[in-house]
């Protein structure tokens, strides 16, 4: 009876193990997808935020289709909100993607010779995000 028990323990734990390791390596899969593209999509840049920044990306006020190329000022909206930078004054006024822009390159989040209408492209994302993540951490210690 205890050999039975014990190899029934044991494939249920190699299972969520073999399970989480897929998992990683479609995250990987991802996102090298994302990392080789020119322009990244909108649905590229919510499922990324929510991979980093492990929290879902706010809902938009204006209509925004998945397959659209996401622009700076959009991301820098959903990041600015997520990690709480409200030290810029018109930021804090009217929560929109120019001046989320802007206070992202106060902070040296974003690349100050850019526009919040560019598109963005998957390593600029990933760079973006990674950045900010590690802003949040350090904001949280």
């Amino acid at each position: 009876m205890k050999k039975i028990l014990f190899i029934v323990i044991v494939l249920l734990i190699s299972t969520g193990v073999f399970s989480q390791q897929r998992q990683t390596g479609d995250e990987v899969d991802f996102l090298n997808t994302v990392e080789q593209k020119s322009t990244v999509t909108v649905r590229d840049a919510e499922i990324l935020f929510k991979m980093v920044m492990k929290a879902d990306f706010p809902a938009s006020k204006k209509e925004v289709k998945k397959d659209d190329p996401v622009k700076k000022g959009y991301v820098a909206l959903a990041v600015a909100d997520n990690i709480g930078l409200n030290d810029s004054l018109l930021y804090k006024f009217f929560k929109s993607g120019r001046y989320a822009f802007r206070t992202c390159v106060a902070h040296k989040l974003l690349n100050p010779d850019a526009s919040e209408n560019d598109m963005m492209s998957g390593e600029e994302l990933i760079e973006f995000l990674r950045l900010a993540s590690e802003y949040k951490e350090g904001a949280a210690k």
